[in-house]
C-alpha cells in the first residue's frame, strides 16, 4: 500500500518518499522552513496541552497526531499549552500528495467496499495506518480564496501531517506563553 520509491521530478531540492536531501540545492533554498535531521527525518512541530504532553513525554499518548512542517502553524492549533518539537522519520510515510496517491486510495475504496458519497477524510487515514506511520494531507479551505476568479490561490492552505504518536520523537517542549 506504501508507494513506491520512484522519483517523478529530477529537480525536487527534497524527495520526502526517498528521504534524500541534495545538499547543494539546500543552499540555494534560503527562505525554506522546513528542518531536517539526517537524511530520513524531517522536523515538525504540533502543539497540546500539559496533559497531552505529559502523556507524549511519557510514551502514553495514543490519538493522531497533528503536525506541521513550521512552527508558526502550530501556534495556531487551539487549546494547547506547549508546542513540540519532534523528529519525524518520513520512511513510514504516506504523501497523498505524491502523483500515484489518487489511484492507489480508489484502489483502496474499492477494496473496502466504501461508498465514495459517504466517504470521509478519516476513514481513509485509518485505512493507510495500518501499514504506514503518518499520512501527509494538504487541507484547503475553500471558502478562503484569495482572489474572486482565482482557482489555485487560498489564504487557508496547509501540508499537515498525521503521525502515530509511537513515530516521532519529542526534541523540545516550548510553553505557548514564551513563543
Amino acid at each position: 500500500m506504501i508507494l513506491g520509491n520512484s522519483v517523478f521530478n529530477d529537480d525536487s531540492v527534497y524527495d520526502i518518499l526517498n528521504a534524500t536531501v541534495d545538499s547543494d540545492l539546500m543552499k540555494e533554498v534560503a527562505d525554506s522552513m522546513l528542518e531536517f535531521l539526517g537524511t530520513n527525518t524531517i522536523i515538525l512541530y504540533t502543539s497540546l496541552n500539559k496533559t497531552n504532553t505529559d502523556l507524549l513525554k511519557q510514551g502514553k499518548y495514543n490519538k493522531l497526531i497533528k503536525a506541521f512542517e513550521y512552527y508558526e502553524a502550530a501556534l495556531a492549533l487551539e487549546q494547547s499549552e506547549y508546542i513540540i518539537k519532534l523528529a519525524y522519520n518520513t520512511k513510514g510515510l504516506y504523501d497523498t500528495l505524491h502523483p500515484r496517491a489518487y489511484k492507489e486510495i480508489e484502489s483502496l475504496i474499492k477494496q473496502h467496499k466504501i461508498k465514495k458519497s459517504e466517504l470521509e477524510d478519516m476513514q481513509i487515514i485509518r485505512y493507510l495506518l495500518q501499514s504506514c506511520t503518518g499520512v501527509r494531507v494538504h487541507s484547503i479551505n475553500p471558502s478562503k480564496k484569495c482572489y474572486t476568479k482565482t482557482h489555485i490561490l487560498f489564504e487557508d492552505s496547509k501540508v499537515a501531517y498525521l503521525l502515530k504518536p509511537q513515530a516521532i520523537k519529542v526534541l523540545d517542549i516550548i510553553p505557548k506563553n514564551k513563543t
